[in-house]
C-alpha cells in the first residue's frame, strides 16, 4: 500500500506513520500527539522523527513534496512545540492497512 504511493519508504518510516496513527487514537478528542511523545513511543531520536514527519507530511525541503499522510499543528501549550496527526489521506491509508490485516 505504501509502495502504491510511488515513494521510497522503509520500515522506520512505516513505524513513524503507525506511531502517529496509534498515538493520535490514544489521545482522544484532539487526535494528535507531540513530536516528543511520538519519538518516545517509537523509540527513535527526535531528529529522525522530525525528518520522517516532514517526508510523510508536507515535504523535506522546498520544492520536494511530501506524501501528505500527516500534518503538523502548533501546540496550544508551547509555541515552539508541534503536534502531529493524520491527514484525511493518512486516515484513508490507515483504513486500507487495517482492512488488509483483518
Amino acid at each position: 500500500m505504501f509502495i502504491a504511493e510511488q515513494r521510497e519508504i522503509n520500515a522506520a518510516l512505516i513505524a513513524t506513520f503507525l506511531g502517529v496513527a496509534l498515538g493520535s487514537r490514544d489521545t482522544g478528542a484532539g487526535r494528535h500527539l507531540s513530536m516528543r511523545e511520538l519519538a518516545a513511543q517509537i523509540a527513535l531520536p527526535p531528529s529522525t522523527v522530525s525528518r520522517h514527519v516532514r517526508y510523510l507530511g508536507p515535504g523535506i525541503r522546498e520544492g520536494e513534496e511530501g506524501m501528505g499522510l500527516v500534518e503538523l499543528v502548533p501546540s496550544l501549550d508551547d509555541g515552539r512545540a508541534k503536534h502531529v496527526r493524520l491527514t484525511l489521506k493518512g486516515e484513508a491509508l490507515l483504513g486500507r492497512v487495517l482492512m488488509a490485516s483483518g
